[in-house]
C-alpha cells in the first residue's frame, strides 16, 4: 500500500520539503494500477496524485486539500481486487478501505478507480453478464461503505458531521470507468469490462441532454457520487463502451520485456480527464 504525500499547490520543479505542505482536507485516490503509478517515471513527479495536482495549479483552481495515493502495487493480480463483503461492514484496521481510506484525517472525497483485476478474475465460463454484475456489486459495495456509513472527521466545521448536526457531511464518492488493461482480456472479461462502463455512464446526464442546469443525481446506481470516465481518457478510440476502446492509446504505454505498461503520459491523461469530468454537473456532483 502507498500513501502519496499532502500536495497542496503544482510540484512542478518542486522537491523534497517545499512539496510537503499540510492541508486542510483529505482527497483519497483508492485503486489499483491506474491509482499506484509504479509504472510510471519514479522521480516523484509522475504519480497520479501529482498529475492532478498539477493539472489543478495549470488550470488556476486552489488546491486547499491533501491529494493522498492509496493505490496498491501493479505486480501481483490478487492486490488489486476489490474488497468484498457487506455494504455496511464494521470499521477494520485489517481492511484494506480502513487502512488506505477511512483511517486518513479528514477525508473529504475518494475517487474509486479499480475493477480490472475482478475482470480478469472472471472465468471463462462465466458469461460476461454475469462477469460484470459481480464488478458493479462490488464498486456498489465499497462505494456504499465509503460514502453511505462513513462521515467526514472535520473537527473544525463540526456543523458537517451528521452526528453533531443536521448536515450530511457524509464522503462524495466517486468511480472511475474502468480502462482498458495493458493485460490481455478475454472477449468474454473485455465485454464486461464494456457492460460495467456503460452502466456507470448510465447515471450521468449524455453530453447531448447536457444542460446548463442538469446535475447528477445523487446516488447514481452504484451508490456513487460521480463518474470520472478514465477508460475514454486512455482508450485508443476515446470510447468507454465499445470493443475500439479495448486497446491503450499509442503514446500511453510503453513495452518491457514483451509486455506492456502505462506510462507517464497514461497518468497524465487520467489527470486531465479527472479535472475535466470533476467540474461536469452532467457527470459528478460537487465534492463535500
Amino acid at each position: 500500500m502507498e500513501v502519496g504525500e499532502l500536495v497542496v499547490e503544482s510540484t512542478a520543479g518542486q522537491t523534497g520539503a517545499d512539496r510537503d505542505r499540510v492541508a486542510s482536507a483529505a482527497w483519497v485516490l483508492y485503486g489499483d494500477q491506474s491509482v499506484n503509478s509504479d509504472t510510471a517515471t519514479s522521480d516523484g513527479l509522475h504519480d497520479l496524485s501529482d498529475q492532478i495536482a498539477d493539472a489543478m495549479a495549470a488550470s488556476g483552481n486552489q488546491i486547499g486539500y491533501g491529494i493522498l495515493n492509496g493505490g496498491t502495487n501493479s505486480w501481483g493480480a490478487g492486490n488489486n481486487l476489490l474488497p468484498g463483503g457487506s455494504a455496511t461492514a464494521p470499521e477494520n484496521i485489517a481492511g484494506p478501505v480502513d487502512r488506505a481510506v477511512l483511517e486518513q484525517a479528514n477525508v473529504r472525497t475518494v475517487l474509486i478507480s479499480s475493477g480490472t483485476s475482478d475482470l480478469l478474475a472472471c472465468p471463462s465460463t462465466l458469461a460476461a453478464a454475469d462477469c460484470a454484475s459481480q464488478v458493479e456489486a462490488k464498486l456498489a459495495q465499497l462505494a456504499a461503505s465509503i460514502g453511505g456509513a462513513y462521515y467526514n472527521d472535520d473537527i473544525e466545521n463540526p456543523d458537517s458531521n451528521p452526528i453533531f448536526s443536521s448536515q450530511t457531511g457524509y464522503i462524495t464518492v466517486y468511480i472511475a470507468t474502468i480502462p482498458p488493461s495493458a493485460a490481455a482480456l478475454s472477449a468474454n472479461q473485455e465485454a464486461a469490462r464494456e457492460m460495467v462502463n456503460t452502466a456507470l455512464l448510465a447515471d450521468t446526464v449524455s453530453s447531448g441532454n447536457c444542460t446548463a442546469s442538469s446535475n447528477f443525481a445523487s446516488p447514481g446506481n452504484m451508490h456513487e457520487d460521480g463518474v470520472v470516465n478514465f477508460a475514454a481518457a486512455v482508450s485508443a478510440d476515446g470510447s468507454a463502451t465499445d470493443a475500439g476502446g479495448a486497446t491503450i492509446k499509442a503514446a500511453d504505454s510503453y513495452l518491457s520485456n514483451n509486455t506492456y505498461y502505462p506510462s507517464n503520459q497514461y497518468y497524465t491523461d487520467l489527470a486531465t480527464q479527472y479535472l475535466s469530468d470533476s467540474q461536469n454537473p452532467c457527470l459528478t456532483s460537487p465534492p463535500n
